[in-house]
Parts: structure tokens; sequence; C-alpha cells
């Protein structure tokens, strides 16, 4: 789980190096750009190193997150709390830090997306949301960053300054969002994906509980900040009782009729991009399926074929639950292979 391995590593930062950030903050921005550029080069040329516990907390925005998760509860927490006086004297810098390492993650994966959604070119509606998402969460997040520096900060009026900064809670709210829509349409059949919902809904609605208890205590409001820990479970339980919610897709209304025979080719979007299957009927069943073009890496790709494939060959169906080391791939394959089959049903081949 990436945000809890992340939130680890932000943890041991905060404990070990609290004074040395502050101290030698240009020197923290400088290794934050030179891992966002190696992450960008890495992304690009598809040479991501062979691991599961290290790198993705880099590649996947992680410990970006868990450092904005910071900075969010460093306000949320009680005035004087041991927290409140950890990160509040270098909340600026975890700030620039965060940013830096969001804008590596997101040249990284733009070159995909960004690209797709300027084109016009077909994405599956959760991930075109998050795309547009995420541009709006960089727009929110370029003045917040560079009104972090000390030596801009200085030259702004006062109000200008702490109006401008409200813009963070609507910034955070669009991170939850971005994980949301990402996760939860294979939340339904995967455990990594249930968990990833668990995870960062427990994170931002405890924040948002916090937080505007915390704004609601100091106006003397105590029945309703009482009340915002059980409307915040209300939330969390209902998202969870959507995740279980079946609803149609393209598999399954493809199984409804039987397959025409013929090899039928379907596309999908993977972690890094655009993947294509090509899929073999036989009989009315699905006899063979094979890769044609992916973009993913290579371990991870692996274990979602690994995994997939022979599973969509037993069920004669996509739906099927995906690699819990490799989410993202796993609903690419399945989308792919739905298009195909949902061909196949038709008898479309292209």
């Amino acid at each position: 789980m990436v945000l809890l391995q992340s939130l680890v590593l932000a943890a041991l930062l905060l404990w070990a190096g609290r004074s040395r950030i502050k101290k030698h903050a240009g020197l923290c921005y400088g290794l934050a750009t030179l891992i966002s550029l190696a992450v960008i080069a890495a992304v690009w040329s598809g040479a991501l190193p062979d691991s599961r516990w290290f790198f993705p907390v880099f590649t996947q925005g992680g410990l970006a997150c868990a450092l904005f998760i910071a900075v969010m509860f460093a306000s949320a927490v009680p005035n004087g709390s041991g927290f409140m006086r950890t990160v509040m004297p270098i909340r600026g810098e975890l700030s620039i830090l965060a940013s830096i390492l969001t804008l590596g993650h997101n040249i990284a994966f733009g070159r995909t997306y960004f690209v797709r959604l300027f084109r016009g070119a077909s994405m599956p509606g959760n991930v075109l949301a998050a795309a547009i998402c995420s541009l709006m969460m960089i727009a929110i997040m370029l003045p917040l960053f560079i009104t972090s520096f000390k030596r801009v900060r200085r030259r702004m009026k006062p109000g200008s300054w702490k109006r401008l900064q409200r813009l963070a809670y609507v910034f955070y709210g669009l991170m939850y969002i971005h994980v949301l829509l990402l996760n939860l349409p294979g939340a339904r059949t995967s455990a990594a994906a249930q968990c990833n919902v668990i995870v960062y809904s427990v994170v931002f609605l405890t924040y948002a509980c916090m937080r505007i208890r915390k704004a609601l205590l100091r106006r003397n409001r105590r029945l309703r900040a009482r009340l915002l820990p059980a409307a915040g479970t209300l939330c969390f339980v209902l998202l969870c009782c959507f995740m279980w919610i079946s609803s149609p897709s393209p598999a399954a209304e493809a199984m409804d009729s039987a397959y025409r025979d013929g090899v039928y080719t379907g596309a999908g979007v993977g972690y890094n991009g655009r993947m294509t299957v090509s899929v073999t009927i036989e009989g009315g069943e699905i006899a063979d399926i094979k890769v044609t073009s992916a973009v993913d890496d290579a371990p991870y790709f692996n274990n979602a074929v690994d995994a997939i494939l022979p599973a969509v060959l037993e069920a004669q169906s996509a739906e099927v639950d995906a690699a819990s080391s490799a989410t993202y791939n796993s609903a690419g394959l399945k989308e792919a292979i739905a298009n195909a089959l949902a061909g196949a049903q038709k008898g479309e081949a292209p």
C-alpha cells in the first residue's frame, strides 16, 4: 500500500530531519527536484526499477501526498499538540517539497494522459475525469507553491496571502476526489483498490471532521462540533457501500449473447497509457488472448498478464479479480479485453 509506506517515510523524515529541513531548505528543494527529474526520466523511458516497496512511493506521488497530509493535519490537530509544534515551523518548506514532487509526478504521466485529453482521444470516463481533476489541482497548487517561499510571501499583504491559502482546502478535496476516481471502479473486484479507497477515506474524512470541528469550536458551536464525527462516519459507510454495488460492464453485457468466431482487438488504458489485446473466439468461446502493445512498466504489467489472462480464459469473461500488485495494469487489461469481447458479440472485427 503506497500511501501507508509514504506516511511511514514522511514520519521518519519529520522525526529525523525536521531541523535540517528548515536549516537546509534549498538543499532539500534541490534533492526533491532531482527525484522528480529521475521519476520523469524513468517513466518516459519505461526503465522503472523492479521494486514494489520503494520506488512507487515516488513514481505514484505517494510521498508528495503524505507530505501534504502532514501539512493538512498541522492546522487540524489541537493547538499546542506535539504534532503541531513539530510541523508548523516547517509547514511552508513541506508544502514546497510536496509541490515539487507532485509536479514531477504530473509531468511524468501527463505525457500520456494530458496529451490524450487535449487531443480528444478515447479514455474511460473515470480516467478522463481524473485527468481533468489533475489539471485543476495543478492550477491551484502553482500559486500556493510560489507564495510558500518566504521571499514571495513577505511581499504580499497578509490578508491577500491568507485568502489565497484558503484555496488549499479545495486542493485537498480534489486530491481525495482524484484518488476515488481512479480506485472506485476497480474497488468492486479488487482488494487493493478497496484498501486504497478505505485508507484515503479514513485520512481525508478524518481531516475534514477535525478541521471543521476546530473551526466551529472557535465559535462555541459545540453541539455541531460533536455531530461532525458522526456525519463523517456516515459518509464513509455510504462510500464503502457504493464500492460493492454491482453495475453492468461491457464484458458482462457481451456475455448476454454468444460470441462470434474470429479475432477481435480491444484497447484499454493502464498506468502509463494505452494497451491493446487480441482475443481469438473459436466455437463461441474465448480460445486465446494476446497482448499486442503496451507501455506499462514490465514488472507490474507482467504480473497483471500472468494473473488476468488465465483467469479470463477460465471464466470466459473479463469480470475477474485484479492482480493485487498491479491494480491499474489489471484495469487496463480488463478494459481492453472487455472492448474486444464487445466487438465479438456484434461480430465486428477491425
